[in-house]
């Protein structure tokens, strides 16, 4: 883990661009990894409402690429966003993307 990593922060951190973007982003969950290249970076999970997935794409991503990729909140890690509907996670039903 990089000595600047504080996994507290981050989660605090994702609480306020969670709260920040309601009710278009429902919530997000991230974990910290190596990327294909080695390198330290968090991975955010994000789920957006219907609303926003058939309508609203422009307006809601630009503003949660800028939260969380790059170096992510902070930290100098890069983070990596991915995007589901709601009703993809249902569909999918996969854990890692489901409430906690």
């Amino acid at each position: 883990m990089p000595c600047n990593f504080d996994a507290g922060a981050v989660s605090a951190a994702v609480t306020r661009v969670e709260a920040a973007l309601k009710p278009d982003v429902v919530r997000i969950r991230w974990d910290y990894g190596e990327d294909w290249a080695g390198r330290d970076a968090l991975f955010f999970r994000v789920v957006i409402s219907e609303d926003a997935a058939a309508h609203r794409l422009r307006e809601v991503l630009p503003p949660l690429w800028r939260s969380l990729g790059g170096h992510a909140l902070g930290t100098g890690l890069f983070g990596y966003v991915r995007v589901r509907s709601e009703s993809e996670c249902q569909k999918l039903n996969e854990a890692e993307w489901m409430a906690a």
